[in-house]
């Protein structure tokens, strides 16, 4: 995924105004009186740039036409986070391992 969204593009990124509302989208009410909810530039920016800075926090380039993206930033960040838990798991071994052991059976008095 990338800022790629077709016809009509400008190269300053949309900002939310100062007194943009806060709320909850609605699809409006025909005989309420409600108009539905018209996302604005600066809501598709947010959204694409939230799901484009975790695809790259991933360490993945972002790509137009490939729609994956995320879901490989994901499997990244968690080989990453596998590979630094067994390193962290074979580090605590290693060090149990230098303890002297006994073999199965090992008869030690425990002289009170």
């Amino acid at each position: 995924m990338d800022r790629a969204y077709g016809a009509r593009v400008v190269q300053v990124e949309p900002r939310f105004a100062e007194d943009a509302p806060l709320g909850y989208p609605t699809d409006g009410s025909s005989t309420g009186g409600q108009l539905a909810t018209v996302p604005k530039a600066p809501w598709y920016n947010a959204v694409t740039e939230e799901i484009r800075n975790a695809i790259v926090g991933g360490g993945i380039r972002p790509e137009k036409n490939t729609l994956d993206q995320l879901n490989q930033s994901i499997e990244a960040r968690l080989t990453k986070l596998e590979e630094k838990i067994e390193k962290t798991l074979k580090g605590v071994t290693d060090r149990v391992d230098k303890f002297e052991t006994f073999p199965p059976g090992f008869i030690i008095y425990a002289g009170c």
